[in-house]
């Protein structure tokens, strides 16, 4: 008979509980990822739907607004659960397991969120690409209160941001970094969004066939723009992981050496 699971049937596998003789990874499956339309008003998602797929998938966001913002704040959620346990555990003292301390929690957590944000940039640029190859084009309907939402979401992800960053600055905090980036990628996929739309909205009005592709060509560019700073991040959280030293240590070991008679 049929089993399905994940990680707790690998557990029951290597237990030795079951021992199914064949093992199917439903990913490899052609179609099973799918996010469409039933026919009937609905929405017929696949089994390895992805939050993030479902995010930006056009249907969803269309059709069920509520339903593409509750996947987006879902990933916020995780993100800020992430940074709250993280600066948690690396605010306790030294013990026998950790005698130098728990600070590396604190990089790893923000290794962890800038691994989401990598995800969630690829994921919007292959959405936006595959939709651009395919020549789908938005059909804009001007609604004063949606734009005046997003503008308000705007300078809200603009404030928290900013704060995140300047006190990450001060406490020298990596998970704090990651929090602000997380929520600056918030405010550009927004900003991206009215942009596109704008741009789509004179295509449609002026009938400029190349501009009615702008929401895809503007959500590529926040894309790639999350990725570069997603990747220096990154680069920053391995290097502390790995215990690599500042390079401009040395530099200052020198200066203050030099000051010392004898040497």
């Amino acid at each position: 008979r049929p089993l399905g699971g994940g990680q707790d049937l690998l557990t029951t596998m290597k237990s030795y509980i079951t021992q199914p003789p064949r093992v199917v990874n439903l990913k490899t499956i052609r179609g099973l990822d799918r996010i469409e339309d039933d026919g009937a008003g609905g929405l017929r998602l696949g089994a390895v739907a992805t939050i993030t797929a479902l995010e930006h998938n056009t249907i969803a966001k269309e059709r069920f607004p509520g339903l593409a913002e509750a996947a987006h704040s879902a990933l916020d959620l995780l993100a800020t659960l992430l940074t709250f346990v993280s600066l948690r555990i690396a605010a306790r003292p030294a013990d026998a397991n950790h005698p130098f301390g728990h600070g590396k929690f604190e990089n790893f957590s923000a290794f962890l969120q800038t691994g989401l944000l990598v995800i969630t940039s690829l994921a919007i640029a292959a959405l936006a690409t595959s939709r651009w190859l395919a020549g789908v084009q938005v059909q804009l309907h001007i609604d004063f209160w949606a734009f005046a939402v997003m503008l308000t979401s705007i300078v809200v992800d603009w404030s928290r941001s900013g704060v995140l960053r300047r006190t990450a600055a001060a406490y020298k905090s990596d998970a704090l970094a990651a929090d602000a980036l997380n929520f600056t990628s918030d405010m550009a996929s927004s900003l991206a969004v009215l942009v596109g739309l704008g741009l789509v909205g004179i295509g449609q009005h002026w009938d400029i066939p190349p501009l009615r592709h702008a929401d895809a060509a503007a959500a590529c560019a926040v894309a790639l723009a999350l990725l570069w700073l997603a990747l220096l991040l990154v680069r920053l959280t391995v290097g502390a992981l790995l215990d690599e030293a500042p390079p401009e240590l040395s530099r200052e070991l020198a200066a203050d050496l030099e000051d010392l008679e004898g040497l």
